[in-house]
């Protein structure tokens, strides 16, 4: 298969792949290339023809991705952030949200709802007719942990109706986003805190339409470049709220005996 590629507005390269795969297969193909300061890349790909009967709707397409790459250091424990400042994504925060129409849709910015507060990040479902939205933290270190290390967050959530909602599932990388493991997953009912809301209006929750959420990371304790992304799995319902973000652990707690006490 004869591939070219180019970063950005630059030359494009090519590839020529060989190999043999079975129907359904696939093969990780390694593209030389180095990243030498953080930022957005645009990757462009485009598969020229092969040798034997490649799917023609691949040809002469162009496959666009953006790339961030990530260069700062690792967030020491606790980790905390409240949306309080700034925008969505936050300074260190990634988003890849989903085009629709002229603009996207997916993770924005909340001014009008919060966990204690008028501010969160909101999954913009409402507008939102299909896709996954993604908003990954900066880089965590819990190269020191050895406790019951825990990410905690508050949330907020009314589907739309029995044919349209609307799922959040939290995902976990500690090899730079290679490969995540799936540490929550929930939607419809189960990620509700409030009664379904189908009409004209996108959900605004009232300040006891939030829930508290705890999860045991302790398996990643050890790990200095912890990566935590938010995935938002639309059905076109109503949308969602995620406020509070914090990863901390227990180190330990010390026991008191008494003898007595008045």
């Amino acid at each position: 298969a004869d591939v070219r590629w180019r970063v950005g507005t630059g030359a494009w390269k090519d590839y020529a792949w060989t190999g043999n795969l079975a129907a359904g297969a696939s093969e990780q193909v390694a593209l030389d290339t180095a990243f030498d300061n953080a930022g957005t890349y645009k990757i462009e790909l485009e598969v020229l023809g092969s040798n034997n009967g490649i799917q023609t709707n691949l040809v002469g397409a162009i496959s666009t991705l953006n790339i961030k790459t990530l260069y700062d250091v690792a967030t020491a424990l606790p980790f905390a952030h409240g949306f309080q400042t700034g925008s969505v994504p936050p300074t260190g925060w990634t988003a890849q949200n989903v085009a629709v129409g002229t603009g996207t849709q997916g993770w924005k910015l909340a001014t009008n709802a919060g966990a204690g507060s008028s501010r969160s990040a909101r999954c913009t479902f409402f507008d939102l007719p299909s896709g996954n939205a993604y908003l990954a933290t900066p880089k965590v270190d819990l190269s020191q942990a050895t406790g019951v290390t825990s990410l905690t967050f508050d949330h907020a959530y009314a589907y739309y109706n029995d044919n349209f909602f609307d799922s959040l599932r939290i995902e976990a990388s500690n090899d730079c986003g290679a490969t995540w493991k799936t540490i929550f997953h929930d939607g419809k009912e189960g990620l509700s805190t409030a009664p379904p809301e189908a009409g004209t209006a996108a959900f605004v929750p009232t300040a006891d339409e939030w829930l508290n959420n705890s999860i045991d990371i302790s398996e990643f304790n050890g790990s200095p470049e912890l990566l935590v992304r938010f995935v938002g799995e639309s059905g076109y319902g109503n949308n969602l709220y995620v406020d509070n973000i914090n990863v901390s652990t227990l180190v330990g707690v010390k026991e008191l005996e008494l003898s007595s006490f008045t």
